[in-house]
């Protein structure tokens, strides 16, 4: 295989030096979040034929026509650009990483993609959501998260011209906006400035919040701008939520609480526009219902139990019973008090035997059609469970671009066959009964 590099026909590429065509070394970046680094650096020179062959062999599906068939599309492929391919090559990797030899669907439609050239039967529309990652940094460092642990790096965060950029564009019209990603939004330099630029938007505007800042104008401003609220939260005992959300200035935290509580009494805002998510761990899912019946006394109108993605679930699989018996009590104080409670309808795959539990997106997923995720680097991802498939980046294409391209088109394909994306598997996002 041939392909040109840096003017040069002469060889294959290396895996590195394909990747760069579209990352610009920023993919070493994103394979180094999900413990890839290690394999980058080693197979990164290798060429690009031999590296994903080593990988497809890992899975346990080696099949050579395929391998054959997607190595021409990446090299040869004249309908699309040669970045929208390096992109999908990264997107195969990850996936066969995550597979298991077992999962034949997978590997099924992969056949089907590129040896059949069969495609989803209908074109995703415009997303009428996105969720914005204004900034990949954090003020805390959450046992769960770690990327606080990293400190603050400017190159992490959106520039405010490339917001603006999107927000004339991409988000024109979008009918809710929710700032949001692996980071802090609050403790982006010049904030208000992002606020000024969402004002102006006809959508919905939404965030996500560890609730930590000291400006109380700004806090002024989000209610009077009707923000719909979601705060991190999870623990009520003060040392634990200490430990848990290291860093966190507790009486800040919660003077802030009831600031947001007297501001939004005052104007007669309805509670559901202020939540908490509480990310259930092995140390705290015991204090659910507490943090129901703190959600009350706060003027909080949900709770949202935020399942952990990745990593072991082994232990929710073996405290399935006791997990099971603190969400009965949780709903029990819920319908007690008026509080929405968000719960999941599975865990780790296994029904949760309750009657008020919401939809997930365990068999079947409306979100990916219906959402887009724009992280801070303009890498557009299919939702906000933090998926790592990338479609595109709006620094280089339109939205119209990125659905149409070969990733966006893959993803679709995967999708409406049911083999789905392997980080799919055991989804935790969260829809209202009454939202079908």
């Amino acid at each position: 295989m041939t392909a040109t590099v840096n003017g040069s026909p002469e060889r294959e590429p290396t895996l590195g030096e394909f990747w760069n065509l579209f990352y610009d070394r920023e993919i070493l970046q994103r394979f180094n979040m999900l413990e890839e680094w290690r394999w980058v650096q080693e197979a990164g020179t290798s060429p690009l034929g031999d590296a994903l062959r080593a990988r497809y062999m890992c899975s346990g599906r080696y099949d050579p026509p395929l391998l054959s068939a997607i190595l021409r599309h990446a090299a040869c492929d004249g309908e699309h650009p040669i970045q929208e391919r390096s992109l999908l090559i990264a997107d195969i990797l990850m996936m066969l990483r995550d597979t298991d030899a077992s999962d034949s669907s997978l590997f099924s439609s992969l056949v089907e993609f590129f040896l059949e050239g069969r495609r989803p039967s209908v074109s995703r529309p415009h997303p009428e959501k996105f969720l914005v990652e204004l900034t990949n940094n954090c003020n805390l460092n959450c046992v769960m998260c770690g990327v606080g642990a990293k400190g603050y790096d400017p190159s992490r965060t959106m520039e405010l011209s490339f917001f603006e950029s999107i927000c004339r564009n991409t988000l024109r019209t979008a009918k809710t906006v929710r700032l949001n990603g692996l980071g802090e939004t609050t403790i982006v330099p010049d904030f208000h400035r992002y606020l000024d630029l969402a004002e102006e938007l006809a959508a919905s505007l939404e965030l996500v919040t560890n609730l930590s800042t000291r400006d109380r104008h700004l806090l002024a401003r989000l209610i009077d701008m009707d923000f719909m609220l979601f705060i991190s939260c999870d623990a009520v005992r003060r040392d634990d939520l200490s430990r848990i959300r290291r860093g966190l200035d507790v009486e800040q935290f919660l003077e802030n609480i009831r600031y947001i509580h007297e501001l939004s009494s005052g104007t007669g805002r309805d509670r559901l526009k202020t939540q908490i998510i509480m990310t259930i761990l092995n140390c705290n899912f015991r204090q659910l219902p507490e943090m129901v019946e703190f959600a009350a006394r706060n003027g909080i109108g949900g709770v949202i139990a935020n399942m952990q993605k990745g990593g072991s679930g082994n232990w929710m699989r073996n405290r399935f019973s006791e997990l099971v018996e603190t969400f009965r009590k949780a709903e029990r104080v819920a319908q007690q008090t008026g509080v929405l409670l968000m719960l999941p309808d599975r865990i780790e795959g296994l029904p949760v035997p309750l009657g008020t539990v919401s939809f997930s997106n365990h068999s079947s997923c409306p979100t990916y059609r219906e959402e887009a995720f724009i992280r801070y680097n303009g890498d557009v991802c299919p939702c906000n469970m933090m998926n790592p498939y990338v479609y595109g980046n709006l620094r280089r294409n339109s939205m119209r671009e990125v659905l149409c391209s070969l990733p966006s088109i893959l993803f679709d394909y995967l999708m409406e066959g049911g083999s789905r994306h392997p980080y799919c598997l055991n989804c935790y996002y969260l829809r209202r009964k009454a939202d079908g």
